[in-house]
């Protein structure tokens, strides 16, 4: 059996960039200065490694979501640029008394 039959790199990616955290913690937490995973600690580390055709449909549903959150913080910006400019119109307008504000 093969390396290809077993897991899909994309998968491993993904699986690897989503336990960074841990990752990290356990790398810290040797009491050492240096932070490293040694190749100890990595054997020690457990991979799931479901069938090739959910590795698939993982990486598929992870993408779609990734292109969503990509529309929504591309939206969250646009609204936070326009919500800027209209603080900053409204700050002019008070100040040269365009608007009255009530004390």
């Amino acid at each position: 059996m093969q390396f290809s039959d077993l897991l899909i790199p994309e998968f491993l990616q993904l699986f690897l960039s989503s336990s960074y955290e841990i990752l990290r913690m356990i790398s810290e937490g040797t009491g050492s200065t240096k932070g490293a995973l040694t190749c100890e600690q990595l054997s020690e580390f457990v991979l799931p490694l479901p069938p090739l055709i959910e590795q698939k449909q993982i990486i598929s549903s992870l993408n779609k979501s990734k292109i969503n959150i990509d529309k929504l913080i591309k939206v969250t910006v646009k609204i936070i640029e326009l919500l800027g400019e209209r603080r900053t119109a409204l700050i002019t307008a008070a100040v040269t008394g365009q608007i009255r504000i009530k004390k």
